[in-house]
């Protein structure tokens, strides 16, 4: 796997290799730098990996979202704390933080912030006929973030939590 590159204004490609799995692929044009398996048998985990290393995701589905972050060896690192709008914060066990939110008033893209307010990443999903996948824009800021593998991964996991919570709640009504 290629580490993540972040020179100048960057863009990644998000796809959904296989139809049937829950497997994204992050990729540059020089190949593979990431993905995110959600496990076959625990919906609420997804296991994300990067030149850098391996985190699983858990997901609380309750009226608030919440993924919590936890490396390889089970040492919890973080959690992302959303709320119904799709906005919210990733925090960091040393105090670090990020904040997520629409980046248009049509909300389609979706950013990543810093605590000044300055964009990171950007997300840009597309969906339609059981195919998931989207662009990543990587911003010439994020060479200086060292949270930058999780937060690629982290991102697209949400896009995805929202994308099907949407789903589910079209079907009900």
């Amino acid at each position: 796997m290629k580490p993540i590159p972040v020179e100048g204004h960057t863009t990644l490609d998000w796809v959904k290799p296989k139809s049937f799995r829950r497997t994204f692929e992050l990729r540059s044009t020089e190949g593979l730098v990431g993905t995110l398996k959600f496990v076959q048998n625990d919906y609420q985990l997804a296991i994300a990996e990067t030149a850098n290393g391996v985190w699983l995701f858990r997901e609380t589905r309750y009226v608030i979202p919440r993924i919590s972050i936890w490396t390889q060896n089970q040492k919890y690192v973080a959690a992302f704390e959303g709320s119904r709008s799709g906005n919210g914060s990733l925090e960091f066990l040393d105090g670090r933080k990020y904040h997520w939110n629409y980046k248009d008033t049509m909300q389609t893209d979706w950013v990543f912030f810093d605590t000044a307010g300055k964009e990171i990443l950007c997300f840009m999903p597309s969906f339609g006929r059981g195919k998931v996948r989207g662009k990543l824009q990587v911003n010439p800021r994020a060479v200086e973030i060292q949270d930058l593998s999780i937060l690629c991964l982290l991102g697209w996991n949400i896009v995805i939590f929202f994308d099907e919570q949407e789903s589910v709640f079209f079907m009900t009504r």
